[in-house]
């Protein structure tokens, strides 16, 4: 009986130590977002990401020409266009959705 008592416990400590890993990995996975982030959303799916507010300002100053639109994405899960839900760009215009 004790050897079965233990085999049990023992795979208990095993799944234990699976779910903790898990957690970890997930943890470690979630890109830590900082308050400069901008949060995009697609325009089709509703997926959201958020992209580095530097990387949105780059794109911001180089498309100069149109400035009414903010600075776009396409989405990686459907290919639809990402629009930012609070923008505010380079040139003192504020997007939102």
């Amino acid at each position: 009986m004790a050897k079965k008592s233990k085999k049990i416990k023992d795979k208990q400590r095993a799944k234990y130590k699976a779910k903790i890993k898990e957690k970890q990995s997930k943890e470690k996975e979630v890109k830590e977002v900082k308050e400069e982030d901008v949060l995009y959303i697609c325009t089709e799916c509703g997926v959201k990401e958020y992209i580095p507010r530097d990387v949105v300002e780059i794109f911001d100053e180089i498309d100069d020409e149109n400035i009414i639109e903010p600075p776009t994405y396409s989405c990686e899960k459907c290919g639809a266009i990402m629009r930012p839900k609070k923008y505010e760009g380079v040139h003192g215009i504020t997007y939102e959705l």
